[in-house]
């Protein structure tokens, strides 16, 4: 029988597990230094909401949000040469950035709605984009953008739902809210 005895550091109580499992043993043991080092470490893992994370086409919220994504990307190219030693070598390339906004369809909203979106579609302009979570102190990514497609789902019997991708145009910049 194996015993493990570690803090419970919400009560400052001892917490004994008894196994025969050296499987269990090992996953106790490595709970043990975990707790260790969550005491002693100065930096602290930050869990991010993902709810209050929103995309902003001209200075105002998509309508009925339910996902937005943010992509970017870096291109390479090849520098491998005979003096590479059988490795290869990349240099960076242009970067590009891409968002996307998925939501409930709707044609009326006070936020920017569908019928915003497919005018800008349309007259084919650049948008100005910011995706944030308008947390002060919190970093936000910003750019111009074009709108590459947007696709309306319309199911049986079920919520009508759209999905927006703007490809940016220019740089991203990251800025402190």
């Amino acid at each position: 029988m194996l015993t493990i005895k570690y803090l419970n550091p919400s009560t400052n109580s001892d917490i004994y597990l008894h196994s025969k499992n050296k499987q269990i043993y090992c996953i106790c043991k490595l709970l043990k230094v975990l707790v260790f080092l969550s005491k002693y470490l100065k930096y602290k893992i930050m869990i991010y909401n993902g709810t209050l994370q929103i995309l902003k086409m001209d200075g105002t919220q998509l309508a009925e949000l339910t996902n937005v994504t943010a992509s970017l990307t870096q291109e390479t190219f090849d520098v491998t040469s005979k003096e590479s030693a059988g490795w290869t070598e990349i240099l960076p390339g242009v970067r590009s950035a891409t968002f996307t906004a998925e939501g409930i369809a709707d044609f009326q909203a006070t936020n920017k709605d569908l019928a915003d979106v497919f005018t800008a579609y349309t007259t084919r302009v650049a948008v100005a984009i910011e995706w944030t979570n308008a947390v002060t102190g919190d970093k936000k990514l910003a750019c111009n953008a074009y709108i590459t497609s947007c696709e309306i789902s319309s199911p049986m019997e079920d919520t009508v739902t759209y999905s927006i991708e703007f490809a940016s145009t220019g740089a991203v910049t990251s800025t402190t809210i």
